[in-house]
């Protein structure tokens, strides 16, 4: 990938918005690039969604995604059942608070420190970041009424995705390096599989004083939470409406910041065809088929010759709103030597190239980007 290094994209420090800044009403206000725990459970979790679901018996639902289910009341006191990507949104953002409310916590000294497990997340800035428009534009009577019927709204919206993280049950199964410790790598020698069964998530909840007031599971952080690395959590992936989008911008934000990638300076960089992975995209052998050795042509795909409107417009499209919300501040096409790329030239080729080509991009937070090198 050497060849790639001459696209030099605007620069930034990175850490500087990795801290709290100023108070809201005692607490501190979330950064734009909050922290997040990375694992197995949380990842598949992005992608569930009820439309998916399995009957179990006569009430319950059975949700699953890479080797991870999730088991929840099919109707939870009088709601459906309807379980997408924001559920998935405020598990992140009370994980997020959750960490900063614990600065000190870590597996040494878990069991000799107060830990505070009930986190505050400001319900009207959650409504903005939501990209719901909860405030008066004007001083009118007429305004106010508008901005609190929208906040009504989206407060009874809130109120069932606390339900349904509260009713949720996981059960999962994870690699953990030797000891059990904290979470192995794909394919880590001597890493043992370690089973995950029927946690909760959350505990009391509900929005009081202008607060979302989420406690989170005492049993899940000391058995599963407390192992996993820290990562980061993007506040613009709150505005994100499609699960395509959303599952994209959390493969493109973890790539991006992973420190291994940002030190050799291709984190602004990923193929097509390992982003189109992340999403809920069919890949190109579900549209073209699996490639024949014998002729090195794709045969037995389920719509041969129509890759570009059923991957690469809605791939595209998924783009564009990462770009609306304001999380990625650019992204384009790029071949050998670091060369922007037109439309035609990434695409001349067929389906096969185009996954080959290079999608560059920048992830945007404050008025800046991140480092590169």
């Amino acid at each position: 990938m050497d060849e790639l290094k001459p696209y030099t994209p605007p620069q930034r420090e990175i850490s500087r918005q990795l801290q709290p800044t100023i108070d809201i009403g005692g607490l501190p206000q979330e950064p734009e690039l909050m922290p997040n725990y990375y694992g197995k459970l949380i990842d598949a979790m992005a992608g569930m969604s009820s439309k998916e679901a399995e009957p179990v018996g006569k009430n319950k639902l059975a949700i699953k995604r890479k080797n991870a289910m999730l088991l929840i009341d099919r109707v939870i006191n009088n709601i459906p059942a309807v379980w997408g990507i924001n559920a998935h949104k405020l598990l992140c953002r009370a994980f997020g608070a959750f960490i900063m409310a614990n600065p000190a916590l870590n597996q040494k000294n878990i069991n000799t420190i107060p830990i505070n497990y009930e986190v505050k997340i400001p319900f009207r800035e959650h409504c903005a970041d939501m990209g719901y428009d909860v405030m008066p534009h004007d001083g009118s009577p007429a305004e106010k009424r508008r901005a609190n019927a929208v906040l009504r709204k989206v407060k009874q919206r809130t109120y069932e995705d606390l339900e349904r993280l509260r009713n949720a049950r996981a059960t999962w199964t994870e690699a953990l390096k030797k000891g059990g410790k904290s979470l192995a790598r794909m394919g880590e020698p001597d890493a043992i599989d370690k089973d995950f069964v029927n946690y909760s998530f959350i505990g009391s909840r509900g929005i009081v004083d202008g607060f979302i007031n989420i406690t989170i599971d005492p049993k899940l952080v000391s058995d599963y939470l407390i192992l996993l690395p820290q990562a980061r959590y993007h506040r613009k992936l709150l505005k994100v409406k499609t699960k395509t989008a959303y599952l994209m911008g959390l493969a493109l934000l973890d790539h991006y910041i992973k420190p291994s990638n940002v030190k050799r300076g291709v984190n602004n960089r990923m193929k097509n065809k390992a982003v189109l992975q992340s999403t809920d995209l069919p890949t190109i052998e579900d549209i073209e088929g699996a490639i024949d050795p014998d002729t090195g042509k794709r045969t037995g795909g389920k719509h041969p010759g129509h890759w570009k409107p059923r991957i690469k417009e809605p791939y595209e499209k998924a783009l564009d709103e990462l770009y609306a919300v304001g999380f990625l501040f650019d992204w384009g096409y790029f071949g050998k030597g670091g060369k922007a790329l037109t439309d035609k030239e990434a695409t001349e080729g067929g389906a096969d190239t185009w996954g080959e080509t290079y999608l560059f991009y920048d992830i945007q937070y404050g008025n800046l980007t991140i480092e590169h090198s």
